[in-house]
């Protein structure tokens, strides 16, 4: 009975995350030799081996979808995990102790990663299970461990201790920033199963154009480009602020991009966001809410706030990666209020396409390609235009596919812009618009995007927009929700001819 309680105990503690790429941001410390506690429950003594230091030092970024570590992992700095020994655990099962060392200042709930953790018996790489069973008995479940507190756990499968040469398992960040795959040799002599080290990747500088410098850890970089005034406030004292902001996620892991800030003077008052019409400088493209892909890079301007027009030594406080409880806050001086720049002269639209080498994308069930960027005004003000993009769909798949009509453009300064509802007349070059609408098996569409308002200067444009695939249900089952494929399409760029 009472290892079924531990059973459902595990469960409720072991991560369900999948793995994705992070680099470790501390140096390595040399491995502990392996010890056993005197308090522990005995094993006998022909099926307890202590594990050989390993004395390869060595680590690799990336390895498939994940960063990693061998050998030794208080590299990681927050983390001391290490084997300590191999059991046979009779019924032909074999166990590895494991323990964790909490090295940070703060407490966390560690969580393996389920699905995660291997071993490698005969050559042969096995998925290892938790245990609570004689003689592989866990000492104390992995849960939230104090600074400087231990944990241990056994991982078991089917096999001998004698065969047994490699453990891999995949732990979170305590922040939820980033996840790591862990590898140990079990024994003298074993050899990383990797075949060569890797350069760390290599990042982009931080933008030149930028107010202060940015807040950079091995996670994320977040820079604050510019603020501004956003336009006449209708409170005495006061002015409307915008902040423009980078987010580039360096992770393996997706971040939550959030529009929550607060701005703090050096008296102490604090200025929370609000939920402002930004106009002006500081009107488009906002910052792009939601999720951000390991690699991606989120541009844009944050609501406004009003702050005193004599608030001096603001600085922005914002949350950066995780979810709920996870993520770090940053801090990031921006100086007084800044003073609104000159307005920019109207001037004429850029008519003139500029095509990319290729305007394609193609996935198995469908191609859909750019065949036209065109503005929808003539004019631009402050140095921006409406422009919407003509797109061809063409459906290869055997089955119906449906089309929102909701497209997003983004360039390579890592703008993203929504489509907006906007009046365009008939004589509009940007006519007919892409609908909501079923392609059928053979079928084509072609037509126009909602306008986009982007910068006069904007390059590298590309589409976003999503497909889906109406297959028939299984047998057996009336509902069925249709497979959803997702495209980014170059569409190029517009210049003065």
């Amino acid at each position: 009975m009472w290892s079924r309680v531990a059973w459902v105990l595990l469960l409720s503690l072991v991560g369900c995350s999948a793995p994705s790429r992070s680099p470790a941001e501390s140096p390595s410390a040399p491995p502990a030799k392996a010890t056993a506690d005197q308090n522990e429950e005995p094993v006998a003594a022909s099926r307890q081996e202590a594990v050989a230091p390993v004395a390869e030092d060595w680590r690799r970024y990336p390895v498939g979808d994940m960063f990693v570590a061998w050998g030794k992992t208080s590299e990681l700095g927050w983390l001391d995990l290490r084997a300590r020994r191999v059991v046979d655990c009779g019924d032909g099962l074999v166990g590895v102790e494991l323990e964790a060392r909490n090295q940070g200042d703060k407490a966390f709930e560690l969580r393996l990663l389920r699905g995660h953790a291997f071993l490698t018996i005969g050559g042969k790489e096995i998925q290892a299970e938790r245990w609570a069973g004689d003689p592989c008995r866990e000492q104390d479940l992995f849960r939230s461990l104090r600074s400087a507190e231990s944990g241990t756990v056994w991982l078991v499968a089917e096999g001998k201790a004698a065969d047994t040469t490699l453990l891999s398992v995949a732990v979170k960040e305590p922040r939820g920033l980033a996840e790591h795959r862990l590898i140990f040799g079990l024994r003298d002599g074993v050899k990383s199963p990797l075949s060569a080290e890797s350069s760390r990747p290599v990042r982009p500088p931080p933008p030149k154009e930028r107010l202060g410098e940015p807040v950079e850890t091995a996670y994320y970089r977040v820079t604050v480009i510019r603020a501004l005034p956003c336009g006449a406030s209708e409170e005495a004292g006061t002015v409307d602020v915008g902040i423009e902001l980078l987010i580039e996620n360096f992770s393996n892991v997706p971040f939550n991009v959030s529009s929550a800030f607060s701005l703090k003077a050096a008296d102490g008052a604090s200025f929370n966001r609000s939920f402002l019409h930004l106009a002006g400088p500081c009107a488009t493209p906002k910052i792009g809410i939601g999720t951000l892909e390991p690699g991606e890079r989120s541009r844009g301007w944050l609501s406004a706030v009003r702050v005193s027009a004599d608030a001096r030594d603001l600085t922005l406080e914002y949350r950066v990666g995780g979810y709920i409880g996870g993520g770090d806050h940053v801090q990031i001086p921006i100086g007084s209020v800044p003073k609104l720049p000159e307005p920019l002269p109207e001037e004429r639209a850029p008519t003139q396409w500029h095509a990319p080498k290729v305007a394609k994308a193609q996935v198995p069930e469908a191609v859909v390609t750019v065949t036209n960027v065109q503005p929808c005004f003539s004019n631009v003000q402050n140095g921006k235009i409406w422009l919407a993009v003509e797109i061809l769909i063409e459906n290869r798949s055997p089955h119906p596919i449906v089309t929102s009509g909701v497209f997003r453009l983004n360039d390579a300064d890592a703008y993203r812009y929504d489509d907006a509802y906007v009046n365009l007349d008939d004589a509009s070059p940007c006519q007919p618009r892409i609908d909501a609408a079923t392609i059928k098996r053979g079928g084509k569409l072609r037509g126009w995007t909602r306008p986009f308002r982007v910068p006069v200067t904007a390059k590298g444009l590309t589409v976003d927009l999503n497909l889906q695939v109406e297959e028939p249900p299984p047998r057996g089952q009336r509902f069925h929700v249709p497979r959803e494929v997702s495209l980014t399409v170059p569409a190029g760029e517009l210049q003065r001819p």
